[in-house]
């Protein structure tokens, strides 16, 4: 029976090959259409924009659907 470390790192592993497997489908990118970002991002999140003066700032969250989950701001 596998540990629970054990069981993440293959989980890791078989996301990460798959992410590999569509990466090297990707030549080159012109565009960013739909279906690329189907492709790599499983979820973003955009929260509540910050006044600050003269500008306006919102923070997102994307969810890469192999790596995890990255902010922006």
């Amino acid at each position: 029976m596998l540990n629970r470390g054990e069981n993440e790192r293959k989980q890791f592993v078989k996301k990460f090959n798959h992410f590999l497997a569509v990466v090297e489908n990707i030549e080159s990118v012109n565009e960013v259409t739909p279906d690329l970002l189907r492709e790599l991002i499983d979820k973003i999140e955009v929260f509540e924009g910050e006044r600050i003066p003269k500008s306006r700032m919102k923070s997102a969250k994307i969810k890469a659907h192999f790596l995890g989950i990255g902010a922006l701001k």
